[in-house]
């Protein structure tokens, strides 16, 4: 009798071991949540040039900055951002009123090289992928509105209003790496290709289609995080 009980006690703890440890193993292998939320900051660098007859096409640095809201779904996830950004371009040529003649476009004075620097406020959509736990790959679109240009040498103004030349609004598709490398921050790269020509067609002479191009490279920082279990 003696015997059976100290069985069965024995077949009890044998059955709670290998319970705890399948349970064990099958906690361990499901991820940490099932969801979560953060909001943080966005700071960095941003090159943007513009695909543009009348400009430099080169990419001059500029800087970008502000907010994200982040939600995630194991190895899914979608951002929404709201950032400011600053973007310089440079004439090639003189920045004079330009005619269109049959085989060549010229100047009608030259008065110098036009140096303009324009505000975006920016807003994205992004998709992310995370390839790995540090490793993350992000896709979206991203719209952009025009917020202001600055003629930084004055030589813009003498022959049109720097206003008039941009438009407001600009459609870009986007694609990016981001890589986690402590608690609370990630590093991450971008680039957005525009879709929308931003010629207002206002200088006489150059109707070219105007297209924009940009390289980021900015840090995130998490400010605070919602877990669901």
């Amino acid at each position: 009798m003696k015997r059976k009980i100290i069985l069965s006690l024995l077949s009890l703890v044998c059955l709670g071991t290998v319970t705890s440890f399948a349970q064990c193993q099958w906690e361990m292998a499901q991820p940490p949540h099932l969801s979560n939320t953060e909001v943080g900051i966005k700071a960095g660098g941003n090159f943007q040039q513009i695909n543009a007859f009348y400009f430099d096409q080169s990419y001059r640095p500029g800087y970008i900055g502000g907010l994200y809201l982040e939600h995630r779904w194991n190895i899914l996830g979608l951002r929404l951002e709201a950032t400011a950004s600053s973007a310089r371009y440079v004439s090639e040529r003189p920045a004079a009123k330009r005619y269109a003649m049959p085989y060549e476009v010229f100047s009608a004075d030259t008065v110098g090289k036009s140096d303009l620097n324009l505000m975006y406020l920016n807003i994205p959509i992004i998709g992310e992928i995370n390839a790995s736990k540090h490793l993350t790959v992000l896709f979206g679109v991203q719209y952009s509105t025009l917020l202001s240009t600055v003629d930084n040498n004055g030589v813009y103004t003498k022959i049109n209003k720097p206003q008039n030349a941009f438009r407001k609004e600009n459609i870009s598709a986007l694609t990016g790496l981001e890589f986690k490398f402590a608690k609370r921050f990630k590093i991450g790269a971008t680039y957005t290709m525009g879709f929308e020509d931003i010629n207002n067609h206002q200088i006489a002479g150059v109707d070219d289609t105007w297209l924009t191009g940009s390289a980021q490279v900015y840090l995130l920082f998490r400010l605070r995080k919602w877990a669901k279990y």
